[in-house]
């Protein structure tokens, strides 16, 4: 058996350094990779939010009452009244300008958060089937979450959130759109998630900085 030299055995070591350094920089590059892919994603989602809002502002121009509460709307559109089930009681409450109902409020399918798309859509402003109800009534953000209205959420009211977005781009949206800071200014979040209990309904907004190992709802004034 041939033994090995001083070189062979230098070599070895050498190797498994240049590995080690390749695995790391593709590491590297892995995160930085990611980060740029949510930092895009949350300005477009930020983009997405900011048209929301232009649409409420069309609407309410166009028809003189918000969509979702608009009292005509089932006359010029064909649908069914919103009406929520309070103790057994279906209740209305549509024409006293707010987009009433809680985030995540699946029960209640006929609500005006979920009816407010189907109103947006049938007036053209948002491309859908004008025929989904409930929780499939709310268009899918970037990161597999959905956008929903709610009369409060976070200590704010009347909003549009976006849900499971990722805390880089929370951060991006916040720093687009208001102060960059989770708590305070007119664009909050939370990284809670209970839609079965609390309806992703929450009185605040979280006191920590946004976390990139976390997934927020992140809410905006419907209209600016």
């Amino acid at each position: 058996m041939r033994a090995c030299g001083k070189n062979e055995r230098g070599i070895a070591p050498l190797v498994m350094i240049v590995v080690v350094v390749i695995l790391g920089f593709v590491f590297l590059m892995t995160l930085k990779g990611r980060e740029l892919v949510h930092a895009t994603r949350g300005m477009l989602t930020a983009n997405q939010l900011q048209q929301f809002q232009d649409d409420i502002v069309k609407y309410q121009a166009q028809y003189r009452a918000l969509p979702g509460d608009d009292l005509h709307a089932p006359r010029t559109w064909g649908r069914t009244g919103s009406i929520y089930v309070v103790n057994g009681v279906a209740v209305s409450f549509a024409g006293d300008d707010r987009i009433s109902g809680l985030l995540s409020d699946y029960a209640n399918a006929t609500g005006e958060q979920f009816d407010a798309w189907r109103d947006l859509r049938s007036a053209g402003l948002l491309e859908g089937d004008i025929d989904l109800v409930g929780q499939s009534a709310m268009p899918e953000n970037l990161f597999g979450g959905q956008f929903g209205f709610a009369e409060d959420n976070l200590g704010l009211n009347n909003v549009i959130c976006a849900t499971q977005i990722p805390g880089e781009a929370a951060l991006k949206i916040d720093q687009r759109l208001d102060d960059g800071r989770i708590g305070t200014g007119s664009v909050r979040a939370t990284s809670r998630w209970d839609p079965i209990d609390a309806k992703n309904h929450f009185d605040a907004p979280d006191e920590t900085p946004y976390d990139p190992l976390k997934t927020y709802i992140i809410c905006v004034p419907q209209r600016v």
